[in-house]
């Protein structure tokens, strides 16, 4: 009996082999004639794609693309129509995205066949147009609302360049399309303005009514633009006002601040009326869900990613004094590097990997995490607001009513300009 049920389902696979065909294990071939290995171009030129694909089979498809070095799409994917076997294609790919920074792509030639397919890679380098600063937008408050003025990056000068009929509690600048955000208190709406043109080019509006809490800031993150809501929310946003994502927090909490990680976005959350009570979480960079939290029962500063396993956070813990912590990706914990001395954490900046300012008692001082070592920089500093600009190596910083331009590491005082009207922030403005 067992014999004649081995005989029976060797038959049984026979007849199911018969009925499908094996699949090819020879993927179409591919060789690239140009471009050269390691050719240079730039924004704007077209780049001649010439190769050859062969198959033993019919091709199927061919793909043309730009990646970057993960090997990620980063323009457009070309679908080419198929001409025969071999296939000898000739084809323009061009650079028509004027931001592309710096650095080294890859040309993708893809074939495939019914079967299989196979990805041909030519490394190219790309010289992108160079990032440099264009100016500052000092946010100041006047009677009725804001007035945004532009002052050279020298702050050498300062003219009124645009008004905003609303209250302030945050704004961003996206560089790569020149958008200017600005988030209401208790008005109820962020609005966006074309920096250069200064025109109005989307506005978003809350529900809650004056005097009620409606956003907490914004923050700028490569291409795209979050908006942190005070009911409890981030939403991220395009140049054009599309939102690609929204992160939720948990009930309660209001996001503070956020930043963007090879991990996903770190955000930052406060306990509504309750002071040191927050949570530090993760969100997946495509979907907004999150990965994970951590309620923590001290105030975060600011925060930086360090390296793809770890963020740095600064901050104050419940009785007012500056606390430094490591808070890791993979196991969702901290750690304390070192003890800082009593005394409020005001304001941070990170300059360099692992250096980082903090105004503390009025004193400018500086920690490297690489030694943990801490010491003051600058007595009687008395930063409120401290942003590092790395294209030119310069400290700018809100010092009483008066934007202050130092150089770093030197901090020899460049420049000042003092605004007719409170100075509530500043945006470093760049090209790109």
């Amino acid at each position: 009996m067992i014999k004649t049920q081995l005989v029976t389902s060797f038959i049984f696979l026979l007849f199911l082999g018969s009925c499908f065909k094996e699949s090819d294990d020879s993927p179409p071939k591919i060789v690239i004639n140009k471009p050269s290995e390691n050719a240079f171009f730039m924004p704007g030129d077209t780049i001649t794609i010439d190769a050859e694909i062969s198959d033993n089979e019919l091709i199927a498809g061919i793909e043309i693309s730009l990646a970057n070095e993960n090997f990620t799409p980063v323009l457009k994917t070309y679908t080419l129509p198929v001409h025969g076997n071999p296939e000898h294609l000739i084809f323009s790919y061009p650079l028509n995205d004027k931001y592309l920074p710096t650095g080294r792509y890859y040309v993708s030639v893809k074939a495939s066949d019914n079967y299989d397919s196979k990805n041909k890679y030519r490394a190219v380098n790309i010289t992108g147009i160079a990032r440099r600063t264009m100016g500052l937008a000092l946010i100041t408050h006047k009677r009725g609302g804001l007035q945004i003025l532009s002052a050279d990056s020298a702050l050498s000068s300062a003219v009124p360049w645009f008004s905003v009929v609303s209250d302030y509690s945050g704004s961003a600048y996206l560089p790569y399309h020149n958008i200017f955000v600005s988030t209401s208190a208790t008005y109820g709406k962020a609005e966006a303005y074309d920096y250069f043109t200064k025109g109005r080019v989307w506005t978003l509006q809350t529900t809650a009514p004056p005097p009620f809490p409606t956003f907490t800031g914004a923050f700028a993150h490569g291409k795209y633009l979050d908006i942190l809501y005070y009911e409890g929310k981030v939403e991220r946003y395009n140049y054009k006002g599309i939102k690609k994502m929204t992160m939720p927090m948990p009930v309660s909490y209001m996001p503070v601040l956020t930043a963007q990680t090879n991990r996903g976005v770190l955000v930052y959350a406060k306990k509504q009326y309750m002071d040191h009570k927050g949570l530090i979480a993760l969100f997946y960079n495509s979907t907004g869900a999150m990965v994970q939290s951590y309620f923590i029962d001290f105030d975060v500063v600011a925060f930086y990613a360090r390296n793809d396993k770890e963020a740095v956070v600064l901050g104050n813990d419940k009785n007012g004094n500056a606390l430094v912590r490591i808070y890791y990706f993979d196991e969702n914990t901290f750690s304390k590097p070192r003890d800082l001395p009593s005394g409020k954490m005001l304001c941070c900046a990170n300059p360099q990997n692992n250096i980082f300012l903090f105004v503390q008692n009025g004193d400018l001082k500086e920690l490297n995490l690489n030694d943990n070592t801490l010491f003051t920089k600058m007595p009687a500093a008395a930063f409120e607001i401290m942003k590092y600009e790395p294209v030119d190596a310069l400290l700018y910083v809100k010092k009483g009513n008066s934007c202050v331009l130092y150089t770093y590491p030197a901090l020899q005082q460049v420049n000042s300009i003092t605004p007719q009207d409170t100075l509530l922030d500043f945006q470093i403005i760049y090209n790109l």
